[in-house]
């Protein structure tokens, strides 16, 4: 999670710089690549649970 603590940081450092249509714009960015990698994680989740549960393996 580094990546992900300093590229927040980054966003911090020059949210004040920002404009606040830039702001808005960031924000919806941000919600839509949140909403991407939760949607990753529930399918992943699924899958998951395809492979832990033998009825559904030996079918």
């Amino acid at each position: 999670m580094p990546l992900v603590e300093r590229t927040l940081e980054h966003i911090r450092k020059r949210a004040p710089h920002l404009s606040p249509f830039e702001l808005r714009e960031l924000a919806e960015q941000l919600a839509e690549e949140a909403e991407a990698l939760t949607d990753m994680a529930d399918d992943a989740e699924r899958d998951s649970y395809f492979v832990d549960d033998p009825d559904l393996i030996s079918g």
